[in-house]
């Protein structure tokens, strides 16, 4: 499914909530951070609230300058009336619409990180997240690239913490679900060398980079090929001198 493009110039106001204005009982909670939402981003299509006026900005800029204008309508309540055929036409085309917008947050949320942009590429991985699971289901293998994506924004501000959690929760997805691609297990594992070495865990994480250096390999050659390849010619210590070069580097570069 191809999304409609944004408006030229896509419009927005944050507003500032007024706690006395609810409901009792009635409270509102920040979109990315589940804490207490005290500002509401409006667009013509859709509000969304958020826990602050920086939070909601970089939601906007991260992703949603480019997908509010198609959450309005995926968000809409679905008509109660209808035939059983049409219903189910709409049911096909949210979820075509969720898996192309699961697509547009991570191709934002990897512009982000390559640019450096860390505070903007979490708004966009969890967006990607939020579709991905209601498309595919929680834990699913398709939820595993926005898992990467956050893990690497987190690395990027030093927040060791979540991104650990996050790239635990891919490691759990891959290891559970049979057919993740080469590829996914060498981002997973330098992911996690990139992590350890930042925190001084250097034995660890040439561990993880040994793994990344494998399954790179793999990627460039057939495993059948690789494997009488490494057996013939290599050693374990050679892969992980290459991994020693990668953590090096890594710490070289800051992580």
């Amino acid at each position: 499914m191809v999304l409609p493009p944004p408006p030229r110039q896509p419009t927005y106001r944050i507003e500032k909530l007024n706690p006395l204005a609810m409901p009792k009982n009635v409270s509102l909670s920040c979109e990315l951070t589940g804490r207490p939402a005290l500002v509401r981003l409006i667009t013509p299509q859709i509000s969304i609230n958020f826990a602050s006026r920086e939070v909601a900005m970089e939601a906007w800029e991260g992703v949603l300058c480019k997908i509010a204008h198609v959450m309005g309508t995926l968000l809409a309540p679905a008509a109660s009336v209808g035939s059983e055929l049409e219903r189910a036409d709409r049911a096909r085309d949210v979820a075509a619409c969720q898996v192309a917008l699961v697509a547009l947050c991570n191709e934002e949320a990897s512009r982000h990180i390559v640019q450096g942009h860390f505070d903007l590429a979490v708004p966009a991985a969890t967006y990607s997240l939020r579709f991905a699971t209601s498309a595919y289901g929680a834990g699913k293998l398709q939820l595993v690239p926005a898992y990467l994506y956050l893990a690497e924004a987190y690395l990027g501000s030093t927040q060791y913490r979540k991104a650990e959690e996050f790239l635990t929760l891919a490691n759990w997805s891959l290891l559970k679900t049979s057919g993740a691609s080469n590829a996914l297990r060498s981002q997973l594992r330098r992911n996690f060398g990139k992590l350890y070495a930042s925190q001084g865990r250097f034995e660890e994480a040439l561990r993880q980079l040994a793994d990344d250096v494998y399954y790179s390999s793999l990627m460039v050659v057939s495993p059948l090929i690789f494997s009488r390849v490494f057996t013939r010619h290599t050693t374990e210590h050679t892969v992980h001198e290459a991994a020693g070069g990668r953590c090096l580097q890594l710490v070289a570069d800051g992580g």
